[in-house]
């Protein structure tokens, strides 16, 4: 039997609640037999925090009544899952296992077909956290920053202050004070860091911040068997 609803009381109660207490109430009510509609990218948020809440949440097309397709099997899924700011990929993060334990991926598929965009390599925990910036030009996953118009890996981020004990738990794209894209990451060790996800900007940021150049005895710590050169501008 269906359940009953008072519309009023409930509108009422949950007027001020976010969308994620919504959706607490519709699966506490309607479990696995809850369908989200879809209408196009503008609803991947609401799809990807449903699927959060419940792994069995079904979708289906406003324009057709259709069940969406296609459908993805992903093994051994880590907590990272993310669509592209125009909803036509999905990132999801595989854990390790077995031999390579330490070693996980992230698996890009195109929503339109199923076809597997590209199959990214991480640390095992850059399948816990996944994110596209707003532009979709960047893919950050755990630690890894990834050029989303080659998949070459881009930035290596830092992961806390824990040694191997550290993971970064969550990371979103965002402006900072100055306006320019950021990526902000936690760690489970309570670190928040922000990070600029674009290697071409850290050249001029880490020069201005020095003042100076790399001394020959630097350039030798970081850059052994490598030539001399000037790298900040004069």
């Amino acid at each position: 039997m269906s359940p009953t609803f008072d519309v009023v009381e409930l509108a009422t109660t949950y007027a001020n609640k976010s969308a994620q207490d919504i959706l607490k109430l519709a699966f506490a009510e309607f479990g696995d037999e809850l369908w989200i509609s879809f209408s196009g990218a503008e609803d991947v948020v609401l799809v990807d925090m449903a699927w959060k809440l419940n792994k069995n949440v079904k979708v289906f097309s406003l324009d057709t009544g259709a069940p969406t397709g296609p459908t993805f099997t992903v093994p051994r899924l880590g907590a990272g899952l993310a669509f592209s700011p125009d909803g036509r990929l999905l990132a999801a993060g595989i854990a390790g296992e077995g031999d390579a334990p330490s070693t996980g991926h992230v698996r890009v598929w195109s929503v339109a077909d199923s076809g597997e965009a590209a199959l990214l390599a991480v640390p095992s925990t850059g399948a816990d956290a996944i994110a596209f910036s707003p532009d979709g030009r960047w893919l950050a996953a755990g630690p890894v920053v990834f050029d989303a118009s080659g998949w070459r890996p881009a930035v290596q981020l830092p992961s806390g202050h824990t040694g191997d004990a550290a993971w970064i738990a969550a990371l979103a794209f965002g402006p900072d004070p100055t306006g320019a894209l950021a990526l902000l990451l936690a760690t489970n060790d309570g670190v928040l860091l922000r990070v600029d996800p674009d290697p071409a900007t850290w050249l001029g940021q880490a020069c201005a911040y020095a003042g100076r150049d790399l001394t020959p005895a630097q350039w030798q710590t970081y850059l052994p068997g490598r030539p001399y050169r000037q790298v900040c501008p004069s």
